[in-house]
């Protein structure tokens, strides 16, 4: 926890500037729940991945963003589910496209979290997140790669079971995000 306190710190600051600004500009009412999501989610997403929840991915594209992927799987858990319901006629989810919309989403988290997991590696075998001043700046992931090469763990880690503790991770994404089974 104490590790992240500088993660915190910035995004504090970047939200109390940001309120500042607002009220000087519009000098009307303001979406404090809005921004406090989003401070939030930036946060957990930092500590956890090192970047931003609604960071760009020049990669992936816009649409492939953590922060809007999680809206996306929000919105989709959320959405009537007629199977759930009625067994039966769970059928009815594929014609409405709801199964393939969950799947699209999942396909994309799957690909964000490959992408996240390669650049870690990447910047370890570099050598970026050994010195000194990198040690303490480490997040949720580098831990994980860092306890894999070390084999403290007991146990091989695979690429799904890394993003599998990653979306398991409690404070790694929204609550309705427990219930995705991936």
């Amino acid at each position: 926890v104490q590790s992240f306190q500088h993660v915190r710190d910035d995004e504090v600051s970047s939200l109390v500037t940001k309120i500042r600004l607002s009220c000087l500009n519009k000098g009307g009412p303001l979406n404090l729940t809005e921004m406090l999501l989003t401070a939030s989610s930036n946060i957990v997403s930092l500590c956890v991945l090192g970047k931003k929840a609604d960071e760009e991915e020049e990669n992936i594209g816009d649409s492939n963003k953590l922060g809007e992927l999680s809206r996306r799987l929000e919105e989709q858990i959320a959405a009537f589910c007629v199977g759930d319901t009625f067994p039966s006629l769970g059928w009815l989810d594929v014609l409405s496209g709801l199964i393939g919309r969950l799947n699209a989403t999942a396909r994309a988290f799957d690909a964000l979290l490959d992408q996240v997991i390669e650049e870690h590696t990447n910047k370890v075998s570099k050598g970026s997140g050994h010195d000194d001043d990198q040690s303490d700046k480490k997040d949720f992931v580098d831990i994980l790669l860092q306890l894999r090469q070390d084999g403290m763990l007991g146990a091989e880690l695979s690429q799904d079971n890394l993003k599998a503790i990653i979306l398991v991770c409690p404070s790694s994404q929204p609550a309705s995000l427990n219930y995705f089974n991936y």
